[in-house]
């Protein structure tokens, strides 16, 4: 996940929007951001369908109502290739932009 940093710190910072690198749970990235009352979230993983080094990206919405947070989740890619994320992201930005809550 190291090799993909570089782009997703560039990402974030041009979209204001927070990087976390989850090693313990992961490898995992998130971007995220709060939109509309609701948390927002861009979630790589390693892809489990392609073991050399392609990436799955899901799109995640929470919203907190009377303290329980309700989640909207959205498989957005399986298996991309590194090299394909600068292209994926603004999608990713915009479906994830598009959650509501269900």
């Amino acid at each position: 996940m190291q090799e993909i940093d570089p782009d997703l710190t560039l990402f974030a910072l041009a979209e204001a929007l927070d990087l976390h690198r989850d090693e313990d749970g992961g490898p995992n990235r998130v971007l995220e951001w709060y939109r509309d009352g609701m948390e927002r979230r861009i979630v790589l993983r390693p892809a489990a369908a392609t073991p050399d080094g392609g990436l799955d990206v899901e799109v995640v919405a929470v919203v907190t109502i009377e303290g329980d947070r309700h989640w909207t989740r959205r498989p957005l890619r399986e298996g991309i290739a590194p090299g394909e994320l600068r292209t994926v992201l603004p999608k990713a930005l915009e479906a994830a932009n598009a959650l509501t809550r269900q």
